[in-house]
C-alpha cells in the first residue's frame, strides 16, 4: 500500500530521509562517506560490489553459479539502528 520512489543522488547527503540506498560499483570511492552518513540516518545500504559488505555496507549482492546471493554485515546494521531478520541472516553469508 506504500508508493516507491526511485531517484539518483549526487552526494551521500542527498539520500537523507530515504529508507534504502543502492550503491553501485561506480561509487566505490565514496563508500566510506556513505557508510558514515548512513550510521546517523537509519539508512539501509545495499551494494553489488566485492568488498562492500566488509567496508560497512549492510547488504551486498554477489553471484555464484549464476545465482544471486547475499552478504550481510550485521554490525553495520546495528550501527545504523537497523536489525536484520533471522531468516535473512540464515540465508546470507555473514561479513563483519
Amino acid at each position: 500500500g506504500h508508493g516507491i520512489e526511485v531517484k539518483a543522488v549526487e552526494r551521500p547527503e542527498d539520500a537523507r530521509g530515504a529508507h534504502m540506498l543502492f550503491i553501485g560499483s561506480s561509487e566505490s570511492a565514496n563508500v566510506p562517506a556513505i557508510v558514515k552518513m548512513a550510521e546517523t540516518s537509519a539508512l539501509l545500504t545495499v551494494g553489488d560490489t566485492d568488498g562492500y559488505a566488509r567496508a560497512g555496507v549492510i547488504l551486498n549482492l554477489y553471484t555464484v553459479d549464476s545465482r544471486v546471493r547475499i552478504e550481510a554485515n550485521p554490525s553495520a546494521a546495528t550501527r545504523t539502528g537497523l536489525r536484520l531478520s533471522a531468516h535473512l541472516l540464515r540465508i546470507a553469508r555473514i561479513v563483519d
